[in-house]
């Protein structure tokens, strides 16, 4: 699949909410093999779900949008919070921010 179609704004059915682009599993190699990316692949799907907030779509809209919607710079801001802790977004998650 090309990245182009993982680009297209669609509705996340457990939250209700917009979203730049759906984490599929192929985006998800995609990511770990650009990025050389180690660490545990659920963390990562988690983040690149999150991170969709600094996106047109995110609650900033477009004027704090600072990836274009684009799943690799996206992927950049997951793994930079990755890198500072391995369990970012599981506590993330767990403290409900």
């Amino acid at each position: 699949m090309d990245l182009l179609q993982h680009m297209k704004t669609y509705i996340s059915s457990e939250e209700g909410k917009v979203l730049d682009f759906e984490v599929t599993e192929e985006l998800l190699d995609q990511v770990i093999e650009k990025f050389s990316f180690k660490g545990d692949r659920d963390e990562l799907r988690m983040g690149l779900e999150v991170e969709q907030e600094h996106g047109p779509n995110g609650p900033g809209g477009p004027d704090c949008d600072v990836t274009g919607g684009d799943p690799f710079k996206t992927a950049m801001i997951a793994l930079a919070h990755l890198s500072e802790d391995k369990a970012y977004y599981t506590k993330l998650k767990a403290a409900k921010l």
